[in-house]
């Protein structure tokens, strides 16, 4: 398990800083993680997802989620979004 948290995030992807980042030194651009997880709010959503660049810290692509997980990813990023 690699603990961190997304400092950007969007429907199409984001950016994984992990706690510790010698826990991503070995994982390559275009590498496939399967049954990765995220907190989203009150939600726990599974994803897969591909590495776009590590740099000690993750850029990464969603594939695809799991049961609602995309649609509760969207409901909560929209409770954080200002609407000017």
């Amino acid at each position: 398990m690699i603990c961190g948290r997304f400092t950007e995030l969007s429907a199409a992807g984001g950016v994984f800083r992990p706690d510790d980042p010698s826990d991503i030194s070995e994982l390559d651009p275009g590498t496939i993680i399967e049954g990765g997880s995220m907190r989203a709010g009150d939600s726990l959503i599974s994803l897969r997802g591909r590495i776009i660049r590590n740099s000690g810290i993750l850029s990464l692509a969603f594939i695809d989620f799991s049961g609602n997980g995309f649609q509760n990813l969207l409901d909560e990023m929209s409770l954080h979004v200002a609407i000017i």
